[in-house]
């Protein structure tokens, strides 16, 4: 089939849609703050982390869905941000998982799912002034990844190859991020404090995260004869090729 055969199938499919966003763990705020991976200190200079999310929040998504940004929130009551910040070198990647939320591996290989997929990156993360709470620090994937809660939990790593300054000058320390540290609840991680790290700590904590997505539609009679057309010009090609 010709890649623009299959480009028209997809374009009639309406695999494009309005977006939606769903949040993980699903409550208003957390119960602590803490550095994320995106956050780099003269201690941390490079991050390696992962974090799982119980499938069960993704209900939304029954049948698949296109993750195509993520979101985290400062944890204003700890100390507000006024200066804003960059980190300069953020990769993040995203696969499913058959590791249990409070069960991951300390190994990090051992938790990648065979779909994992560069979503960003290496690029540049602002983190704006804030003076207020709520979702403000965006990462807008490059890649969507096709996502479904089916196949098990999601699993996200980012990965700070370094480089954090403030935005307008030096910044005394880098922002809190707001978090929820239970066990039974729908998130836990694993960090490393270098880049490279092949093993690193547990623990239940995890950042509340903004998921932007867009669903995958059920296919119209026009998408549906759109593929029987393709695929009817495949086989016609097919025996044409033969006779010859």
């Amino acid at each position: 089939m010709k890649r623009h055969t299959i480009i028209l199938a997809l374009a009639l499919s309406g695999i494009t849609g309005p977006s939606q966003t769903v949040h993980s763990p699903d409550m208003p705020s957390g119960n602590t703050a803490i550095f994320g991976p995106i956050q780099s200190t003269s201690g941390r200079p490079t991050v390696r982390y992962q974090q799982v999310f119980s499938r069960s929040d993704f209900s939304s998504m029954e049948g698949g869905a296109y993750l195509t940004q993520i979101a985290f929130n400062y944890q204003f009551q700890v100390a507000p941000f006024p200066g804003g910040a960059v980190a300069s070198n953020i990769q993040v990647k995203v696969s499913t998982t058959q590791k249990s939320v409070d069960g991951l591996s300390a190994t990090f290989a051992d938790n990648i799912g065979s779909d994992e997929t560069m979503v960003y990156g290496i690029g540049p993360v602002i983190m704006p002034p804030n003076d207020r709470p709520g979702f403000d620090v965006f990462i807008a994937f490059t890649t969507p990844f096709l996502y479904n809660p089916q196949a098990g939990n999601l699993l996200l790593e980012i990965l700070n190859f370094g480089g954090f300054g403030g935005i307008g000058g030096p910044i005394a320390d880098p922002p809190f991020f707001d978090a929820h540290d239970q066990l039974g609840d729908s998130v836990s991680r694993l960090w490393g404090d270098n880049v490279n790290a092949s093993v690193g700590g547990l623990d239940s904590i995890g950042l509340l995260t903004q998921f932007t997505f867009v669903p995958i539609p059920e296919p119209t009679p026009l998408a549906i004869l759109a593929l029987g057309i393709a695929g009817l010009l495949a086989r016609l090609r097919l025996e044409i090729k033969g006779k010859r």
